[in-house]
C-alpha cells in the first residue's frame, strides 16, 4: 500500500534551497512513512519538502548509485525507492561534526576542484577529508549535497566500480559555475568562517595557507585581504607571524552568532 500523500502546495522551490539536515530528516520521515511496504515515491519527498518531483526523483537515482539508498521497480512500472541504514537509522549528523551551514558553497567547490585535479574524479570521503578541520564533517551530510550539485548539473558520477567506490565529476556547467565562485573577490564573511574553522589561539600564529587552499584561492589573494584587515587593526604582526587583534576576535564571534550572511 502506497503512504498517503498530502497535497502538494502552491509554492515549490528547488532542492538548492534546502539545507543538508532539512533534507537528511525528510528522507529519514520518509522511510518511516513507508514502513509498511518498505518502499516510498519520489513525490512522498518532493511533497515533504515541497521541491519539484523530478528533482526528487533525480536525487533518489543519485543516491542509489552511492548505496545510501535503494530503488525498485513498482507493479506500475514507476521507481519506488528505500533508504539505506545510514539514512533511515541516522537522521542526523553527529553533535560533534562540523555544521554543513558552516561551509560555504565556496570552500566545497575548492574540495571538490582539489580532490578530482589528478584524475577528473573525486571520492566523496576525499572531498570530505578537504572539509575536515577539528570537527570531522559529517560523511553523509556532505554526500547529500554533492548529490544535490548533481541534480542541479553540476555534478555527475563516474563509472560504475561498485557504489562504494562511484567518485563525482564536475560537469561543464560545474567546472564554469566553480571558476566563476572561486574568482570573485573575497568577502569578510568568507574568510572569517573559514579562520574560525581551525582552532584559535591568542599565542598561536593565524595559518593563512591552509585557509587560502579552503577558499579555493592563492595565497597572495589572501595575503591582500589579510593587510587590509591588520591595517584596520583585525591583525598584529609576531615575527613573521600573524595573530588576531581583539577586534579581529570580535569579527569571528559575530560569525559564529551568524553564519549565513
Amino acid at each position: 500500500m502506497t503512504p498517503a500523500i498530502r497535497p502538494r502546495a502552491a509554492t515549490v522551490q528547488g532542492l538548492d534551497g534546502v539545507q543538508a539536515g532539512r533534507l537528511r530528516a525528510a528522507l529519514a520521515w520518509a522511510h518511516q512513512r513507508a514502513s509498511r511496504t518498505g518502499t516510498f515515491p519520489a513525490t512522498l519527498l518532493a511533497d515533504r519538502l515541497q521541491v519539484p518531483v523530478d528533482e526528487a526523483a533525480t536525487l533518489l537515482n543519485n543516491l542509489a548509485l552511492v548505496g545510501l539508498a535503494e530503488r525498485y521497480r513498482a507493479s506500475s512500472d514507476a521507481w519506488v525507492y528505500a533508504c539505506g541504514p545510514l539514512l533511515a537509522a541516522a537522521p542526523a549528523s553527529a553533535p560533534a561534526a562540523r555544521p554543513q551551514e558552516e561551509i560555504l558553497p565556496r570552500e566545497l567547490w575548492a574540495a571538490i576542484i582539489i580532490a578530482q585535479a589528478e584524475t577528473g574524479l573525486a571520492s566523496g570521503e576525499a572531498i570530505a577529508e578537504l572539509l575536515d578541520t577539528s570537527r570531522r564533517v559529517d560523511r553523509v551530510d556532505v554526500t547529500l549535497r554533492l548529490a544535490v550539485l548533481a541534480v542541479r548539473g553540476l555534478l555527475l558520477l563516474g563509472p560504475d566500480r561498485g557504489a562504494a567506490h562511484r567518485q563525482w565529476q564536475a560537469t561543464a556547467r560545474g567546472t564554469y559555475r566553480s571558476r566563476d565562485l572561486l574568482a570573485r573577490a573575497l568577502t569578510d564573511h568568507e574568510v572569517w568562517t573559514v579562520l574560525d574553522a581551525d582552532p584559535l589561539d591568542v599565542d598561536v600564529d593565524v595559518d593563512l595557507l591552509t585557509a587560502a587552499r579552503r577558499l579555493g584561492v592563492s595565497a597572495e589573494r589572501l595575503d591582500g585581504w589579510v593587510d587590509r584587515h591588520t591595517r584596520a587593526g583585525h591583525f598584529t604582526r609576531v615575527g613573521p607571524g600573524l595573530r588576531l587583534a581583539d577586534t579581529g576576535w570580535e569579527a569571528i564571534s559575530a560569525v559564529r552568532k551568524d553564519p549565513a550572511p
